[in-house]
């Protein structure tokens, strides 16, 4: 046997010791750094759903991984407007989250300077369309730059009267739900953002009347298959929102996510899920609530 030998492994056994302890120490780094990023991403969250005036939100939101792609937002721009927005960035992980955190950022009420367009007389501000949001976003998010992309549903809504305008970039159509049963695709949009392809005829307009529901969602949600393969589908969705007539709108979302569930079985979650849903009605006192 070599005089050597010994040494030789005791000393191959310190350096596998030593790469598994910085292996081990990366790794919690990574971990510390996904719990962080979504710490951040579920603080952006609407901490509860609001009510406008004539205007009724509710959402459930399943994270596919402890980050996700999905974010979505809802505030008061002024008095007359409601900005909503449900955007998906593809992938997982941290630089998803990071361009998800930063959109976030540029579409804020109060730190965004996406929204309003200032005016040199009162009341000395526009607000930004719906198709000028996401031309901007174009802009601002380029896919050359950060090689990601995301889709969004982008909505400004009058809490008194229930006037919408709209645009999609690359997002499932929201879904409009009438108080008489017949439902309405929101459809109006152009492709995802970061390829800097818009046209004004991408933004919609439409009018909600008393018991009208709005739901905005991520393809998570159509995406799911079962244990078969098969996708759950918008045809399913609408039929499943269809079922909650009667409910309010807290419940209707609760159901059609378990619903979802049930048609999953044991098929394993695919996407982070979101659903959004707006209802107008004057049921409630008027006033703004947060």
């Amino acid at each position: 046997m070599c005089p050597h030998e010994p040494s030789s492994v005791r000393q191959l056994q310190h350096e596998l010791e030593s790469l598994r302890q910085q292996l081990a120490a990366r790794e919690q780094e990574l971990t510390d750094a996904l719990q962080s990023a979504a710490h951040i991403q579920r603080s952006l969250i609407p901490r509860r759903a609001p009510t406008y005036h004539n205007l009724h939100f509710a959402w459930r939101f399943a994270p596919y991984k402890k980050v996700g792609g999905d974010l979505f937002n809802i505030a008061p721009l002024d008095e007359n407007t409601i900005m909503a927005y449900l955007i998906d960035v593809s992938g997982h992980g941290i630089a998803s989250a990071m361009v998800s955190v930063a959109v976030h950022q540029s579409l804020s009420p109060t730190t965004g300077r996406l929204l309003k367009h200032p005016l040199s007389h009162r009341p000395f501000y526009r607000i930004t369309s719906p198709h000028e949001v996401l031309a901007e976003l174009d802009a601002e998010y380029p896919f050359e730059r950060f090689e990601e992309f995301f889709t969004i549903s982008y909505l400004l809504l009058n809490p008194h009267t229930g006037f919408v305008r709209y645009a999609n970039a690359g997002h499932p159509p929201p879904l409009l739900l009438h108080g008489d049963g017949t439902m309405e695709r929101l459809d109006r949009g152009g492709p995802l953002i970061g390829l800097n392809h818009r046209d004004k005829s991408d933004e919609g307009k439409v009018q909600l009347q008393e018991g009208d529901r709005l739901f905005l969602y991520t393809d998570g949600l159509t995406e799911q298959i079962n244990e078969q393969g098969v996708p759950y589908g918008e045809a399913r969705l609408v039929a499943s929102l269809h079922a909650q007539v009667g409910h309010d709108l807290g419940h209707a979302c609760r159901n059609a996510l378990q619903d979802l569930c049930g048609f999953a079985g044991k098929a394993a979650p695919q996407d982070d899920v979101t659903l959004i849903g707006i209802e107008f009605s004057r049921r409630e006192p008027p006033g703004m609530a947060t």
